[in-house]
């Protein structure tokens, strides 16, 4: 049996829990439009310790990430915000979508924070001390007897291996690859009944873990390809077929799931 080792409770639904890597604090966000900084050497000791408080958003706060030695968010009020980790102040806040934004993945080794929204897109920006700035948007439009005329990204996860392709999963039940350099569309992978609300990667990198509304978790193999290959269909125009692993070209491919 698993036991939790304390509680920390915030107002409202919290929408993501996100611990650094510095073993100093843990991050959640909520629909009470506040980001909350937690201690997590009081919380391993069963000790609940707010260090901070951050309410820049005016909406539901969907998403944080920790990038570029910072910290960022995404909200419902269409803005990014980042924070300095020391002072836990917002250095940067943009309007970054026509609609909000449900989550934020980083190419660090690219320089680029990516953000997905309910809009269907996700925005790449290449984010330096003053300013954002935008470096293109990949979107995906389906066509054929099961496409989904709603394309929301409700998750972004960025290979930990390769550090250039992105993945996306969203309100058309697919997840999709995408070469962040080339900004084209590798594959869509098929398996889930439902929305798909979340991402993640394991430790080793090799193995892409998604899940959603259908109460599935799948795992998914990625392994780097090399070979010379067709050109990789555009991003923002791919035709649906009957396959898991719908597309093609690319660095990366990612086989059939295992279901959890």
């Amino acid at each position: 049996m698993i036991a939790p080792i304390g509680w920390l409770t915030q107002c409202g639904p919290v929408c993501f829990l996100k611990p650094i890597s510095t073993d100093e604090h843990i991050y959640s966000c909520s629909a009470d439009k506040s980001i909350v900084v937690w201690s997590l050497p009081d919380a391993r000791r069963g000790v609940s310790t707010v260090v901070a408080r951050l309410t820049a958003h005016t909406d539901v706060v969907y998403a944080v990430r920790l990038a570029f030695g910072a910290l960022f968010s995404s909200s419902a009020d269409k803005t990014i915000k980042r924070y300095d980790l020391a002072t836990h102040r917002a250095t940067l806040s943009w309007e970054a979508h026509a609609h909000s934004i449900t989550c934020l993945a980083a190419a660090e080794q690219l320089n680029l924070l990516c953000s997905g929204a309910e809009d269907g897109r996700i925005s790449l920006w290449s984010v330096d001390d003053h300013q954002a700035v935008a470096a293109g948007s990949l979107s995906v439009r389906l066509s054929g007897p099961r496409a989904s005329s709603n394309t929301a990204v409700y998750a972004l996860a960025v290979s930990p291996t390769s550090g250039d392709v992105l993945f996306s999963g969203g309100a058309d039940y697919r997840v999709h690859m995408f070469d962040l350099r080339e900004r084209t569309l590798l594959h869509t992978l098929t398996g889930h009944a439902s929305t798909v609300r979340a991402l993640c990667f394991t430790p080793t990198g090799d193995k892409l873990c998604s899940s959603g509304g259908d109460f599935n978790l799948l795992l998914w193999r990625v392994a780097e390809r090399h070979a010379d290959a067709a050109a990789a269909a555009s991003a923002g125009d791919v035709a649906e077929d009957e396959g898991r692993n719908e597309g093609g070209g690319g660095g990366a491919v990612a086989t059939a799931p295992d279901y959890l």
